[in-house]
Formats: structure tokens, sequence, C-alpha cells
């Protein structure tokens, strides 16, 4: 959790005898957050596993089919080599 999501909830906490709606809402709101970040990082394994395919023997690097990979055209690529995304803390 952000330092700013972790205010919110002792906030929401101070707030004795009021709903607890505010609190929910924050932790459902990291639940989605979690959940997004965990496909991300699957899609990423299944990338990196997929460039581990591509060569299975010591090269140059000349030679080196992931470097090769990597380093195509990105319209001959099919692997999506972006970053992921929104990491806790906007990091």
């Amino acid at each position: 959790m952000t330092h700013e999501e972790i205010r919110a909830l002792l906030l929401a906490i101070n707030n004795q005898g009021k709903e607890c709606g505010p609190i929910d809402a924050i932790i459902n709101a990291h639940l989605i957050h979690i959940q997004h970040r965990i496909k991300e990082l699957v899609a990423l394994e299944e990338q990196r596993k997929e460039l581990n395919a591509f060569c299975s023997a010591d090269r140059s690097i000349d030679k080196c089919c992931i470097v090769q990979k990597l380093t195509a055209d990105e319209s001959d690529s099919d692997l999506s080599l972006t970053a992921p995304t929104n990491h806790l803390g906007g990091h």
C-alpha cells in the first residue's frame, strides 16, 4: 500500500462510530491494483519464457537469438516488450 492509502486508512479508522465504507473502498481499490499487477507479471513471465526459448546455446552476441529478437523491427516481432505500468506507488 502507498503512504497515501495508509494515511487514508488511518484517518478512516480514527473516525470511530462512522461507517466503514471508506475503508472498504481503499482495500477494494488496492485489491484491484494487485490483481492487475499479477496479470502484468504473468504476461512478463510468459514473454521472458518465450525469449529464453529462442536460444539454448552459448553464442557470440551477434549470433544470440535473444538479442536478435529484442532488436528486431517491432512490426516483425510478436513479443510485446513494454514495461508493466502502474506499479504500486506509481513506479
